[in-house]
């Protein structure tokens, strides 16, 4: 048997990935995405035929941040490589959080061509991440809470302390 040539062993890894992988052409306005493997439609719902063409704005919705959306920008103008995880939408209207990793991809003279960008589901994670923070902030005021009873506490006996040495002292003048 013959090894399947390189191109097609890379064709054949990119659509077994269990992650998100989609390409757009960094030459044509509006970066439109030209490819993307089954993880894609996995992941958000969109079958490629649908995506093919449009830039992957469509992701995003009325909770996105659009911080976030600058970031990205920011990154294609500067052709810099960034990971961000930000909120997305699937096609059925659902939010997902999507941990977005882009990198610009060069020809052999170096110029640029293309963007690659692989995408993860980590609402999980990203809601885990955010229990504890609630759980943080509870403990936070909880503590803060009973410091103030337990100074409140301290400051009543030093004040009792003080009323009964007033007392002492007043009566021991009498005497």
């Amino acid at each position: 048997s013959t090894d399947a040539p390189p191109e097609q062993l890379l064709a054949d890894v990119l659509e077994a990935l269990d992650v998100s992988v989609c390409i757009a052409d960094a030459r044509l306005d509006d970066q439109p995405l030209v490819w993307a493997n089954a993880a894609f439609e996995r992941t958000t719902g969109y079958p490629f035929e649908q995506v093919v063409g449009r830039n992957c704005r469509f992701l995003q919705g009325p909770a996105t941040d659009p911080a976030h959306v600058a970031r990205i920008r920011a990154a294609l103008q500067a052709q810099e490589h960034l990971t961000i995880t930000l909120l997305n939408y699937r096609k059925d209207g659902t939010a997902f959080w999507n941990e977005l990793s882009l990198s610009p991809v060069y020809d052999a003279h170096g110029a640029l061509t293309h963007y690659v960008g692989i995408q993860a589901d980590v609402t999980a994670r990203v809601q885990i991440e955010q229990e504890v923070a609630r759980a943080r902030e509870q403990l936070r005021k909880e503590v803060a809470s009973l410091a103030v009873v337990g100074a409140g506490q301290v400051l009543g006996r030093e004040i009792d302390a003080k009323a009964h040495a007033d007392l002492l002292d007043k009566v021991a003048n009498e005497l």
